[in-house]
């Protein structure tokens, strides 16, 4: 897990940026020259430079958004020919699914800079999955930031996915501290402490995280441990 390295304000993204997120209606000549150097411009876009860019907005003009939004390759391709209008359309959703984590992540207090690391776990489903289940950022967050963020979204303090979210945080830190494994009593310590919860809550938060396969449970002659299950690879002892 990778902690943030600085303080960040909640909502600190300029309203002219988020606007930029979202299919507007251009009408004008600036707005034109606006989506006609953004295509131009960012690495993102390979292969789309000034000609090609100023040639979109002339075959489409503020339909130029929905077109892009919509991934019409039918209006596109005479325009970029195939192979560069798949590419532009992949790389456009792509582009607006990383905006729309970075306005997410800004709205709960994360840096909107881990958007990209989001991406590249969920691809297009990021938001989605950051909406579904706030406590996937412990991937890349502390506990504190993520649960206060799914506090403020209305998870309740038994949900179940705060619940495996504290198994997954205090194992995370069992992992960043070189080990795989954790004694049952340890972790359901460990577990109650970061619930504020009674033991046999934390214990149901063991066994959910387990049927979750979010971590495994080994028996050894007399004791047992939670190992961690970390990005689909099941942890090996130390």
């Amino acid at each position: 897990m990778q902690e943030q390295s600085e303080q960040v304000r909640c909502g600190n993204t300029p309203e002219v940026w988020r606007q930029s997120l979202h299919n507007v209606s251009a009408s004008g000549p600036v707005q034109g020259q606006l989506i006609i150097k953004y295509l131009a411009s960012d690495r993102r876009f390979a292969g789309i430079g000034q000609a090609k860019a100023a040639a979109l907005w002339t075959a489409f003009g503020p339909d130029l958004y929905s077109v892009l939004g919509d991934g019409d390759l039918h209006r596109l391709v005479p325009v970029l020919g195939e192979d560069l209008s798949r590419s532009l359309v992949e790389a456009w959703h792509e582009d607006l699914a990383e905006r729309d984590v970075a306005v997410w992540l800004d709205e709960h207090c994360f840096n909107p800079r881990l958007a990209w690391k989001v991406i590249r776990v969920w691809g297009q489903e990021g938001a989605g999955k950051l909406r579904d289940n706030p406590y996937v950022m412990l991937t890349f967050s502390t506990w504190g930031l993520v649960d206060a963020a799914a506090r403020r979204i209305g998870l309740a303090l038994d949900d179940p996915r705060r619940q495996i979210g504290a198994v997954e945080a205090a194992l995370y830190q069992r992992l960043d501290a070189k080990h795989t494994l954790c004694a049952a009593d340890e972790m359901r310590s460990h577990v109650g402490r970061l619930l504020g919860g009674s033991p046999s809550l934390a214990e149901n938060a063991i066994r959910l995280a387990v049927r979750d396969g979010c971590v495994f449970r080994r028996i050894r002659p007399g004791v047992s441990v939670e190992s961690a299950h970390r990005f689909g690879e099941t942890a090996h002892p130390n």
